[in-house]
């Protein structure tokens, strides 16, 4: 745990994120200038937020993760703020909170690791990516994918 984050606060982030967090993995491509072009390359990076009516919770977070952005959005009866960590800064909050996330344990599992074979660049030579990493990161999203679906009833321990 970071040593500016207490177990309190990283505990009560927990509980939001599980309950107001999203956390998953996503793919940007470049298809080059018209889109029936092959892809070029592929992306996988983390997408990591939480959404909430109070401003102030979220700055809270914000604040003292020093990472991240809140936006502001139209709710039906008041307004809406999303707390959008980027991903190369989504896997140091979410290494804080995994001690106490219980719902969106296995997805930040997934996330972390991700961000670490990124940033060993596991699998790539120059700006190439091997098959064998593609196929590795497709199936670390398309895992984080089932677990964010409706449908899943996991065990919760």
């Amino acid at each position: 745990m970071s040593d500016s984050i207490d177990a309190c606060l990283a505990a009560y982030f927990a509980g939001l994120m599980d309950g107001e967090g999203y956390i998953g993995i996503r793919t940007s491509t470049n298809r080059g200038i018209s889109a029936g072009q092959p892809v070029r390359w592929r992306r996988y990076s983390a997408q990591v937020n939480v959404t909430n009516t109070h401003r102030g919770v979220l700055e809270t977070g914000r604040d003292a993760w020093g990472r991240g952005n809140i936006h502001e959005y139209r709710g039906v009866n008041k307004p809406v703020y999303k707390w959008d960590i980027p991903s190369a800064q989504a896997a140091a909050v979410l290494t804080d909170l995994l001690p106490y996330l219980v719902v969106k344990r296995e997805q930040a599992l997934l996330v972390v690791e991700l961000h670490a074979r990124t940033a060993a660049s596991v699998g790539v030579v120059g700006h190439r990516m091997s098959d064998e990493e593609r196929a590795y990161r497709l199936d670390l999203q398309a895992r984080c994918r089932a677990l964010n679906s409706r449908s899943y009833f996991g065990t919760y321990t």
